[in-house]
């Protein structure tokens, strides 16, 4: 494995080759395998997911962030406040590009206290957060 992150109940790894593994509590949709099961051990996300080659992943507390090496940002998993960069607070069962972040460079998902958040920049400088602000 290349990289691991670590959220409050799942987590994400990401392969040499850039596929993308998860495990843990699924009840939002966090894994990204169509469902809301938990999954025990690590297991390669499809989908949107199959024919990507990811780069960088990201855990939030209930929600995924994956930087595919192409520049896309997928997010999945519960979309309160926003935090899937979607527009709005729609759960994702399996990853979604957001079409508003185009040339992704970092990717991250967090939580303080009960604000859940993401944050990502891009290859021009920019920086962007998303999710809830209080």
């Amino acid at each position: 494995m290349q990289a691991v992150a670590a959220g409050a109940r799942h987590s994400l790894a990401l392969s040499s080759g850039g596929s993308v593994f998860s495990f843990g509590w699924g009840v939002c949709g966090q894994l990204g395998h169509g469902d809301k099961r938990s999954r025990l051990v690590p297991e390669r996300i499809c989908g949107a997911l199959a024919a990507v080659r990811a780069v960088a992943v990201s855990a939030g507390c209930e929600h995924s962030l994956v930087l595919a090496a192409g520049g896309a940002v997928y997010s999945f998993g519960y979309g309160s406040h926003g935090r899937l960069g979607h527009g709005d607070e729609e759960e994702r069962l399996e990853p979604q590009p957001i079409a508003s972040l185009g040339g992704g460079r970092t990717v991250g998902a967090g939580q303080y206290g009960l604000a859940a958040y993401s944050v990502a920049s891009t290859a021009s400088g920019d920086a962007f957060a998303f999710g809830c602000g209080e």
